[in-house]
């Protein structure tokens, strides 16, 4: 997984966290869990040729509430951090 700020959301490059998107619309599993607790603007899946994008519906906040917890961080996800994006020059 790799994590690229931007200066807003962020956007999130995996490999084997997800099949098809709509394991990241409605996540069950650690990989989708996780992604989805980084709030990214778009994620790309290794296989798939456009980004995924949360819906309309879920970034006014109809969304259900978050199963990981009051850190949005489910058991393991300390492994990953972000990384800063590097000033352009």
């Amino acid at each position: 997984m790799v994590v690229v700020e931007t200066g807003r959301r962020s956007i999130v490059v995996v490999g084997d966290v997800a099949v098809w998107f709509g394991e990241l619309d409605e996540p069950h599993t650690q990989g989708p869990l996780l992604v989805r607790a980084l709030d990214p603007e778009l994620v790309w899946l290794a296989h798939e040729q456009e980004p995924w994008r949360r819906s309309p519906l879920r970034a006014m906040g109809a969304s259900r509430r978050s199963p990981l917890g009051a850190t949005g961080f489910s058991e393991g996800a300390e492994r990953f951090r972000r990384v800063p994006r590097p000033a352009r020059r």
